[in-house]
């Protein structure tokens, strides 16, 4: 780990760096709910999406800057972060997140609804 990282870190774990609060909008709330119950769902009807789902309703243990899904499809895994609108923008360390995933080919996606991210997912789903 670098120096600027180990400061980075050591800030964190001493309380002293700015976060965000534990819990996010209500809205974008809903939308990973409803997001998250259709991936339930294409589990019932035998479609075995695996899933990991970062809920904001307590502190997250995930990496900084982690998505709020992570999915695995056909054509590999793929990271969703939900916003509420378009006027809320990726933090630093999630935006560092999806500039380390696109270095290394791995799809991040920037959604504001579930039906948004049910396309993404359906559209990387499908088999090539």
């Amino acid at each position: 780990m670098d120096k600027e990282d180990q400061e980075r870190y050591d800030q964190r774990a001493q309380g002293q760096e700015a976060v965000p609060p534990p819990k996010t909008d209500r809205l974008e709330r809903d939308q990973q709910k409803q997001f998250a119950n259709w991936l339930l769902l294409q589990r019932s009807k035998g479609r075995k999406l695996p899933f990991v789902w970062h809920a904001m309703h307590k502190p997250s243990t995930a990496s900084p800057g982690c998505p709020d899904f992570g999915v695995g499809c056909w054509q590999g895994w793929l990271w969703i972060e939900f916003k509420r609108d378009y006027s809320c923008t990726l933090s630093g360390e999630q935006q560092e997140f999806f500039n380390d995933c696109k270095d290394r080919g791995i799809d991040c996606y920037l959604v504001y609804s579930a039906d948004e991210a049910i396309k993404v997912v359906n559209e990387r789903d499908a088999l090539a």
